[in-house]
């Protein structure tokens, strides 16, 4: 069964008769329907539990899953386009930047080449002209509903990030930067190729003033 992380809706639920050949690994393929209204990048978890009998056990929660995952993003035409590898399996293909209503609107557009096996963070920051950081923004991608190890392979991903600009001094330049961590020691991916922009593991994007 698939349920809400709260446990509070089931999504879809399905059993399925259990064949097994002593000694021997068995596999079963087993499909839910989702019912339609699911929004997408719905966060899920997925059960599996011996419903008549105890023969046999299993761990309770099998994986975290997104549902309902989008296609692969289009690109906004006026995309920068970046081409930068982080660590083995994620490439920062390009981004958008402006700003508008006194925020940053930053679209980012990731791949992975092949399904990340770690729930790598994004952080970006505005970076004052005195180096420090005043507005950021920390956390998975698509506000926090997608999960880099919840991707495909060879489909890119919008990234939206839009950072307040309230109460910062006006006449000031500012600049951005972009880069991607893990969350066990915050330790960051090293970026490549290494160019100009790419500094302690993140990468200068764009420059603006108030």
């Amino acid at each position: 069964q698939l349920i809400s992380p709260d446990a509070t809706t089931q999504y879809a639920a399905v059993d399925t008769p259990a064949v097994f050949v002593d000694g021997a690994l068995t596999r079963a393929t087993i499909s839910l329907d989702l019912p339609p209204d699911v929004p997408a990048l719905t966060a899920a978890k997925l059960f599996i539990e011996p419903r008549y009998g105890n023969a046999v056990t299993y761990t309770p929660v099998v994986r975290d899953v997104v549902l309902n995952r989008p296609p692969a993003a289009q690109q906004n035409p006026d995309a920068q386009t970046l081409d930068l590898q982080f660590g083995a399996e994620i490439t920062l293909d390009s981004y958008y930047a402006e700003v508008r209503d006194d925020a940053l609107q930053l679209t980012l557009y990731w791949q992975a080449q092949s399904v990340p096996d770690e729930d790598y963070q994004v952080f970006v920051h505005v970076v004052d002209s005195a180096g420090e950081i005043v507005a950021q923004d920390d956390g998975s991608p698509v506000d926090n509903r997608y999960p880099m190890s919840q991707w495909r392979a060879q489909t890119l991903i919008e990234d939206q990030h839009v950072l307040s600009l309230d109460g910062l001094p006006f006449g000031e330049s500012y600049r951005m930067r972009v880069g991607a961590y893990r969350s066990a020691d915050v330790t960051r991916l090293a970026i490549t190729p290494k160019n100009a922009n790419v500094d302690d593991n993140s990468v200068w994007l764009y420059t603006f003033e108030r």
